[in-house]
Protein backbone atom coordinates (compact mmCIF):
# COMPACT_ATOMS: atom_id res chain seq x y z
CA UNK A 1 0.00 0.00 0.00
CA UNK A 2 1.62 3.67 -1.26
CA UNK A 3 1.19 6.21 1.35
CA UNK A 4 1.55 10.00 1.16
CA UNK A 5 4.60 10.16 3.29
CA UNK A 6 6.95 8.31 5.26
CA UNK A 7 7.21 9.34 9.21
CA UNK A 8 9.89 8.06 11.37
CA UNK A 9 8.40 7.58 14.67
CA UNK A 10 10.65 7.66 18.37
CA UNK A 11 10.17 6.38 21.70
CA UNK A 12 11.74 8.63 24.80
CA UNK A 13 10.54 7.40 28.45
CA UNK A 14 11.02 6.89 32.06
CA UNK A 15 9.07 5.76 35.18
CA UNK A 16 6.56 8.68 35.17
CA UNK A 17 6.85 9.82 31.42
CA UNK A 18 6.80 9.11 27.90
CA UNK A 19 6.90 10.93 24.79
CA UNK A 20 6.68 10.15 21.03
CA UNK A 21 8.19 12.99 18.58
CA UNK A 22 7.95 12.17 14.75
CA UNK A 23 10.36 12.66 11.99
CA UNK A 24 10.25 12.97 8.09
CA UNK A 25 13.49 11.99 8.43
CA UNK A 26 15.26 8.79 10.20
CA UNK A 27 16.35 11.07 13.84
CA UNK A 28 19.20 10.55 15.66
CA UNK A 29 19.37 9.31 18.97
CA UNK A 30 20.90 12.32 20.15
CA UNK A 31 18.16 14.31 18.31
CA UNK A 32 15.47 12.97 20.45
CA UNK A 33 17.45 13.76 23.69
CA UNK A 34 18.32 17.55 23.12
CA UNK A 35 14.31 17.37 22.08
CA UNK A 36 13.06 15.64 25.59
CA UNK A 37 15.97 18.18 27.47
CA UNK A 38 14.67 21.08 25.67
CA UNK A 39 10.87 20.29 26.80
CA UNK A 40 11.46 18.60 30.60
CA UNK A 41 14.17 21.85 30.89
CA UNK A 42 16.77 19.91 32.57
CA UNK A 43 19.41 17.32 31.74
CA UNK A 44 18.73 13.61 31.79
CA UNK A 45 20.80 10.54 31.97
CA UNK A 46 20.55 7.86 29.31
CA UNK A 47 20.22 4.46 30.63
CA UNK A 48 19.47 2.17 27.31
CA UNK A 49 18.42 2.55 23.52
CA UNK A 50 16.29 -0.08 22.47
CA UNK A 51 15.37 -0.42 18.59
CA UNK A 52 11.77 -0.56 17.36
CA UNK A 53 10.45 -2.51 14.62
CA UNK A 54 6.87 -1.79 14.06
CA UNK A 55 6.05 -0.07 11.38
CA UNK A 56 2.48 0.51 10.21
CA UNK A 57 0.40 1.89 7.76
CA UNK A 58 -2.75 4.33 8.65
CA UNK A 59 -4.73 7.24 8.09
CA UNK A 60 -4.28 10.14 10.97
CA UNK A 61 -7.32 11.20 12.30
CA UNK A 62 -6.48 14.36 13.47
CA UNK A 63 -3.36 16.86 12.08
CA UNK A 64 -0.30 15.50 13.33
CA UNK A 65 3.17 17.70 14.07
CA UNK A 66 6.57 16.44 12.43
CA UNK A 67 9.90 17.98 12.56
CA UNK A 68 11.49 18.32 9.22
CA UNK A 69 15.41 18.20 8.63
CA UNK A 70 15.63 22.04 9.29
CA UNK A 71 14.20 21.75 12.65
CA UNK A 72 10.75 23.32 11.13
CA UNK A 73 7.86 21.94 12.59
CA UNK A 74 5.21 21.03 9.83
CA UNK A 75 1.95 19.64 10.65
CA UNK A 76 0.47 16.81 8.10
CA UNK A 77 -3.35 17.41 7.49
CA UNK A 78 -5.99 15.12 8.85
CA UNK A 79 -6.55 11.47 6.75
CA UNK A 80 -3.43 11.42 5.10
CA UNK A 81 -2.49 7.77 4.53
CA UNK A 82 1.15 7.54 6.44
CA UNK A 83 3.68 5.01 6.46
CA UNK A 84 5.48 4.77 10.37
CA UNK A 85 8.61 3.50 10.58
CA UNK A 86 9.67 3.25 14.55
CA UNK A 87 13.04 3.79 14.87
CA UNK A 88 14.14 3.26 18.26
CA UNK A 89 13.23 3.34 22.62
CA UNK A 90 15.24 5.51 24.89
CA UNK A 91 15.11 4.98 28.82
CA UNK A 92 16.29 8.06 30.82
CA UNK A 93 16.17 9.47 34.02
CA UNK A 94 17.45 13.14 35.70
CA UNK A 95 20.56 13.44 36.25
CA UNK A 96 20.39 13.61 40.17
CA UNK A 97 18.87 10.44 40.25
CA UNK A 98 21.57 8.34 38.24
Amino acid sequence: MNSDIDIYRSYIEDENISFCFYFTYPPTSEEVVEKTKEILGYDIYIFDIFPEINNEVKNIPEPLSVMTRSSIEMFLEKDMLVTFFDTFRILFGKINEK
